[in-house]
């Protein structure tokens, strides 16, 4: 499988283990910082609400653009927007009708509890359990449509 021309999609060998961590550069103190574990898998998921990171040298947060990938010299807000755009079509459906679906079964949720006639209470709880039912619903679907962005550089 060649490279494709906007993400490089990094194929573990045989018996080498998948990227599981990755370096950063703060461009502000030159500070290194090792990334791994779920925090990796936040920032490399273009998806994910991710504003700022942490320089481990300076101990700041600060914007994604302030920080590049030391292996491939490109600014991590950069990076989340290439992978971004050159994702799935089904994958960036997905990012929008999921949230409204869920938001769908809160409000029925609501309607049915204040239907109820028991208060306050029974919206709330209407509106909890619509969302819930909702969330086990689309789960198995979010499952079959999951990317590990991290093997994206």
């Amino acid at each position: 499988m060649g490279a494709d021309p906007v993400l490089d999609y990094r194929t573990p060998g045989p018996g080498e283990p998948a990227l599981t961590q990755r370096t950063y550069a703060h461009i502000s103190c030159h500070g290194l910082t090792v990334i791994g574990g779920s925090d990796f898998v936040r920032l490399a998921n273009p998806f994910s609400v991710v504003k700022a990171t942490f320089c481990a040298k300076c101990s700041q947060m600060d914007a994604l653009a302030a920080f590049v990938w030391v292996d491939t010299g490109e600014d991590l807000r950069t990076y989340r927007n290439r992978v971004r755009k050159a994702a799935p079509a089904a994958l960036k459906i997905w990012e929008i009708i999921h949230i409204t679906i869920l938001v769908l079964f809160g409000f029925g949720g609501v309607v049915l509890g204040a239907l109820t006639g028991f208060g306050r209470l029974a919206v709330l709880c209407g509106a909890l359990l619509g969302a819930g039912l909702g969330a086990v619903i689309l789960w198995p679907i979010g499952r079959l449509l999951h990317v590990d962005f991290r093997r994206y550089l």
